[in-house]
């Protein structure tokens, strides 16, 4: 009878070590640092935009065509030096019209590589200030970096301005 007893306390005890553990374990690899960047020195309507992540690296983005057709699937390419990341997700916001495009996940091709196609579906006559909102999560760290930037609306060219 005691032989049984100390049995199921054996039990007992190797359970609520386990338990224990694993609680540990998740609150430690719940910890997560959100860095946000606003980056205004790129120019994504008409070349690729190099990021400085600080220590953690840098990235490139890269949206082609230039000029963003917004009636038009544009392609969008995030290259990631010096960091490895997990999922990277993508929108655009317009702050003139406060319309915000529907996230996007894009396409892992390694720890350093993502593309997807984007889409503006907002077509406008003038010239509209947008942000992009992208999103990196990498171990223990998600990265939320806004780049504002001017799209050309259908009669305006960003690249070589109308007066």
């Amino acid at each position: 009878m005691r032989r049984n007893s100390l049995k199921k306390i054996f039990i007992f005890l190797s359970i609520l070590i386990l338990i224990l553990l694993a609680l540990f374990y998740k609150s430690e690899s719940a910890i997560v640092e959100t860095r946000h960047l606003d980056v205004s020195h790129c120019l994504i309507m008409q070349d690729s935009c190099e990021i400085e992540l600080g220590d953690s690296g840098k990235l490139i983005l890269d949206i082609s065509p230039k000029g963003m057709p917004t009636t038009k699937p544009a392609f969008i390419k995030v290259s990631l030096k010096g960091l490895d990341a997990n999922l990277i997700k993508v929108g655009f916001s317009s702050v003139d019209l406060d319309y915000k495009t529907p996230v996007l996940t894009l396409n892992k091709i390694n720890d350093q590589s993502f593309n997807g196609r984007v889409f503006l579906s907002l077509c406008t006559i003038e010239k509209t200030k947008w942000t992009v909102d992208l999103n990196i999560y990498a171990k223990g760290v998600i990265w939320n970096i806004d780049i504002p930037f001017i799209h050309s609306g259908d009669q305006y060219n960003i690249i070589k301005p109308s007066s």
